[in-house]
């Protein structure tokens, strides 16, 4: 059965909502004027497939009068006055009864659409699928993904329609943001000291990178949490009206903490290394007897005189 409706009143109608509502308005003013209490699912596709190709008719339209009313009905009275809008029910589906005893019947309750797993998303739309083409699905996509306010969408939808192999770059995109390796504490602490940030410079340095989809940087509490880990512990600081002090050897105590905690892997390989065996002294000659001095004098006073003579 053909419903129709003159392309005046959708406008008007079209006109009243805003524009990330507006389809679900319409949806729902078109199933109030025709008294569709429940049809079926697929005649609820093509019913929204309808009204957004509409609607973003109606858009552009709209933008090209430079959104005035009067500009727009002048310029497309045209086509306003045209053929009117119809639409097809197809067939359509009991009244649910309201007894007792269907409210009593056990059973788990329907999902809607978006809530439902991927399984049964793709036994309801089997039937599209096998009544439509990919290019009219992928149209329709982009259609109802733009009318809806989700330009990016439509813009990758539509780029993809026109160039499959693009598809390839947006999968390999999610795959470079989760090899980045975010800044530990400390890190980030050394970043913000080295490039001399404040702390607005910082914020935004963290969130302009984040728009880029590189999670890098920590948040700004992280760097204060490091920044007090480097403090000596409050009961060795003194603080009064005139004057500021802290224990020497406290402040000697968390030099010696952070360098071994920066160096830990070093520190561990030197503890966990196998002891070095001093080297071996070379034993001393033990002295000789009184004797053994003079038999050595005698006898080199004795080769004195016989090279003389010689």
């Amino acid at each position: 059965m053909l419903y129709s409706i003159s392309k005046i009143e959708f406008f008007e109608e079209w006109l009243k909502h805003e524009k990330n509502e507006r389809n679900d308005r319409l949806f729902e003013f078109i199933l109030s004027k025709f008294g569709f209490s429940d049809i079926a699912e697929e005649c609820k596709r093509e019913i929204k497939m309808k009204l957004a190709s509409i609607s973003s008719k109606i858009a552009s339209k709209w933008v090209s009068s430079g959104k005035s009313k009067e500009r727009f009905l002048n310029k497309n009275k045209l086509w306003l006055e045209g053929d009117k809008i119809e639409f097809c029910l197809l067939s359509t589906q009991p009244q649910p009864s309201t007894s007792c005893a269907d409210l009593s019947r056990p059973g788990r309750p329907k999902k809607v659409f978006e809530d439902s797993s991927f399984k049964t998303k793709k036994r309801k739309v089997a039937d599209l699928v096998q009544s439509r083409g990919v290019l009219e699905l992928m149209t329709a996509a982009e259609v109802a993904a733009r009318s809806s306010g989700h330009k990016n969408v439509a813009k990758v939808i539509k780029e993809i329609g026109k160039n499959p192999a693009s598809a390839s770059t947006c999968l390999q995109q999610p795959s470079a943001v989760q090899n980045d390796r975010p800044l530990s504490s400390d890190e980030a602490l050394a970043y913000y000291i080295d490039s001399k940030s404040t702390t607005h410079s910082y914020k935004q340095t963290r969130k302009w990178t984040m728009k880029v989809g590189h999670h890098v940087f920590p948040s700004y509490d992280c760097i204060v949490k490091s920044k007090k880990a480097c403090y000596p512990s409050l009961e060795h600081i003194v603080v009064t009206q005139t004057r500021a002090e802290i224990e020497l050897q406290a402040i000697l105590n968390k030099t010696a903490e952070r360098l071994i905690e920066a160096q830990k892997e070093v520190v561990l390989k030197l503890i966990m290394a196998p002891t070095i065996e001093p080297r071996h002294q070379l034993q001393p000659r033990p002295p000789q007897a009184q004797e053994d001095y003079l038999l050595s004098d005698s006898s080199d006073s004795e080769s004195d005189e016989s090279d003389i003579e010689n």
